[in-house]
């Protein structure tokens, strides 16, 4: 090598080659001769620096035999680099990449050179930064289109392979992956994997999907199916404005009805024999989305079709209207042994109800469970006509006597409260403690509160018309939102964690970049005061109420006005919903409360009216559950027969506020003197969920809670009996596992 060499020799016959009129003739050593040549074609590449010099030093740089001729290809790249050549700063981002090479890496870095895509640096940084950090942040619309335009197959294989290693990105890797291939198998595990994607990685899958179905089939029949499995709205819209139907007749009959395009459901299976074979071998979560939308729309004549369809149900299926018609039909024909079947993996509340009834008709099993069947019968007897009374498991005493808001940690080891003064007091739930003083803003009042989805961060709407967000554990204000110029009342968070939606009296809804800050839309209701957001189908829509009359429904995140659904109120108060459901609770004036199908504003139930003005609110998880506050009581409703399972009773003045853990296993109270309740509602999920075979049973929980001398003689019924027949599934749980169907001719279950 003649690099940096000081032999004079070879000065000298530099300067007699190039000072020669005919260099060609100078007698050259072989020994310096290639090298000469090649630094010259270098140098060459670097006077011309055209575009097709430039890719050609890359390709140098990144594969040349010689070692010197890649090094001075690079050095080349970073001189022109230097003199602002875009090309050379793209090259050298493409060779960081693609060879990964930490040299130029660093030297791009040092510079901070842009490159004429920003998905190339996006990519870069994410490869670099998820070696040390595997759930780095990134955005994922960048790393898509840095995927599918800037990264050739090795280096895909590399990205993929990186997010397989990140909790954080591996959907998404699994998304990019399935895009990639677009065949049938590839689409069929995007379709199972669709409802664990961030709204993100849904937004990109169906983009992409749209582009793949002018030329794929196959990717026609996903986006179909993305609805029909999953309810998902936008995949709807698509499959609609192009024409996309499922390739066969069952899926196409799924397809019209769940769109509700009722024209061409009726054409295609107007005696619902395509509809219920469907039903009958669809996955357990689409037989539950069905029966949902039958009864949320009205259009239940399919499951009265005609008996000999022989429609199978599933226990998770199954209603309380139904498990009252299985009971009523059953001991009509005396089918007693089926009843007793049935008792053994019926939840506990109508389980007991079976075993009494059995009782009352002096039936009961042969053989080693005679026995059995007599304890459980007894068991039943003593608590199945007792009304379950929830008590208060723990009360604490605010610093102010005006609570305003209530909001659990997503843990639900911290509450948090808003009132009129300026703390946000936090109380730990496992000792009963309060942080003192909690979170302290600038502001008195704060109306509206909750933590973002990690638990960190507190957001709270003050009385002075600003968003706070602040660091709970240290009290730290982090962030101040400002653009309301009246009374904030509502505040949420979309399922993505990353928008923020507010409004309050200016009749604004306003989205913010979430925690960033950044205000990202605003939205005009022509409602001039709103009191309450919910944001549902599966964070496709947002529903928006207050003073007026009607609910306005709005698409998500686009903003776009869709449609409104009369209330029946003079006003709402209260909004709440799953967000992963189509149903939407609100409640007005005068104690009015009623639940709507929100995609298309069906009425679903109108509850009898409270006792007065509903002041708090919520859908419990498992969406056939209502809690409701009015007056000093809390009502829980049941959603499928409109009834009230049970009222709460432990304040003494009207409550002013309620709140539910994400699990529905907790609520909190508060009222006007500053008294907050915390109620224990685990036992209502006891007793209301069926078992499933393989499922653990909490009975260490129900035995716990059996020692506690100061339970209601009802309660202590109820756990009792329900230990006792969870003691007795668990031994045979293998004999009851075994496939076995109850025929009722409207229906049949299937155990």
């Amino acid at each position: 090598m003649v690099t940096g060499s000081n032999d004079p020799k070879l000065i000298e016959l530099i300067r007699t080659i190039l000072e020669s009129s005919t260099p060609h003739e100078v007698a050259i050593p072989d020994s310096i001769h290639d090298e000469l040549l090649r630094k010259g074609a270098v140098l060459y590449l670097q006077q011309d620096a055209s575009d097709e010099s430039i890719r050609l030093l890359a390709e140098l740089a990144a594969s040349a035999t010689d070692p010197s001729t890649r090094e001075a290809s690079g050095r080349v790249l970073a001189t022109l680099a230097e003199n602002h050549s875009q090309p050379a700063i793209d090259a050298l981002y493409r060779l960081a990449l693609e060879v990964e090479h930490a040299g130029i890496r660093q030297l791009l870095a040092a510079q901070n050179w842009q490159p004429s895509r920003p998905t190339l640096k996006a990519l870069l940084g994410w490869l670099a930064a998820v070696e040390t950090n595997p759930d780095a942040n990134a955005e994922v619309d960048l790393l898509t289109q840095a995927f599918f335009e800037d990264a050739p197959a090795h280096l895909r294989e590399r990205i993929l392979a990186r997010a397989a290693l990140s909790p954080r990105y591996r959907g998404w890797g699994r998304l990019m992956a399935a895009l990639s291939k677009a065949d049938s198998a590839a689409f069929h595990e995007l379709t199972a994997l669709y409802p664990a994607l961030s709204q993100i990685e849904q937004r990109i899958c169906l983009s992409h999907l749209q582009r793949l179905a002018f030329e794929n089939p196959a990717a026609q029949e996903v986006i179909c199916r993305l609805f029909i499995e999953h309810g998902d709205q936008d995949a709807l819209a698509i499959a609609q404005k192009c024409g996309y139907l499922p390739s066969d007749a069952y899926a196409q009959a799924l397809f019209y009805f769940l769109a509700g395009d009722q024209e061409h459901y009726q054409q295609l299976d107007f005696d619902h024999n395509l509809l219920v074979t469907a039903y009958e071998v669809a996955s357990r979560a689409l037989r539950r989305r069905l029966l949902a939308y039958s009864r949320q729309t009205g259009r239940v004549e399919w499951l009265r079709a005609v008996s000999q369809a022989e429609e199978t149900r599933w226990l998770s299926d199954l209603t309380d209207s139904d498990w009252s018609t299985a009971l009523q039909r059953l001991l009509a024909q005396e089918r007693h042994g089926e009843l007793w079947r049935l008792a053994q993996v019926a939840p506990p509340a109508w389980s007991a109800v079976i075993l009494a009834s059995l009782h009352q008709a002096g039936w009961q099993p042969g053989g080693a469970e005679r026995e059995n069947f007599q304890q459980l019968a007894e068991l039943a007897l003593a608590c199945w006509h007792k009304n379950i009374e929830v008590k208060p498991k723990r009360k604490f005493r605010a610093l102010s006597d005006d609570l305003i808001c209530l909001k659990f940690h997503p843990q639900a080891h911290l509450l948090a409260a808003g009132s009129r003064g300026q703390p946000i007091q936090l109380w730990r739930l496992q000792d009963g403690e309060s942080d003192f003083p909690g979170v302290v803003g600038p502001a008195s009042t704060t109306r509206a509160i909750l933590f973002s989805q990690d638990g960190e961060l507190i957001v709270a709407a003050n009385g002075d018309q600003r968003i706070r967000i602040f660091r709970h554990a240290s009290g730290q204000l982090i962030k101040t939102l400002e653009g309301h110029r009246s009374l904030i009342r509502a505040l949420e968070l979309h399922p993505g964690g990353r928008i923020l939606l507010s409004a309050g009296f200016d009749g604004m809804i306003r989205l913010w970049r979430f925690p960033i800050g950044t205000e990202i839309k605003r939205l005009q209701s022509d409602v001039e005061e709103i009191f309450s957001l919910a944001v549902f189908g599966g964070g496709d829509m947002l529903a928006s109420a207050g003073a007026g009359g009607n609910i306005s429904i709005w698409s998500m995140p686009e903003g776009n006005f869709l449609r409104t659904i009369p209330s029946g109120s003079e006003g709402i108060v209260h909004l709440d919903a799953v967000s992963g459901s189509e149903l939407l609770a609100g409640a007005g004036l005068k104690g009015v409360l009623n639940v709507w199908n929100g995609v298309n504003g069906n009425l679903v139930r109108a509850f009898s009216p409270l006792q007065s003005q509903v002041s708090g609110l919520q859908f419990h998880p498992n969406e056939h559950l209502i809690v409701a506050s009015a007056g000093n009581t809390i009502s829980i409703l049941n959603l499928s027969n409109g009834e009230t399972i049970t009222t709460l009773k432990g304040h003494s003045i009207p409550i002013s506020t309620i709140t539910l853990s994400e699990d529905g296993r907790l609520l909190a109270s508060a009222d006007d003197r500053g008294t907050v309740i915390l109620w224990d509602l685990a036992p209502l999920i006891w007793f209301s969920t069926p078992y499933q075979p393989g499922s653990a049973l909490p009975l260490g929980e129900v035995a716990e809670r059996l020692l506690d001398r100061s339970l209601p003689d009802a309660e202590k019924s109820w756990l009792m009996f329900t230990a006792a027949l969870w003691k007795w599934i668990r031994r045979y749980e293998i004999e009851i596992s075994e496939p076995m169907t109850i025929k009722l001719g409207e229906f049949d279950i299937e155990l």
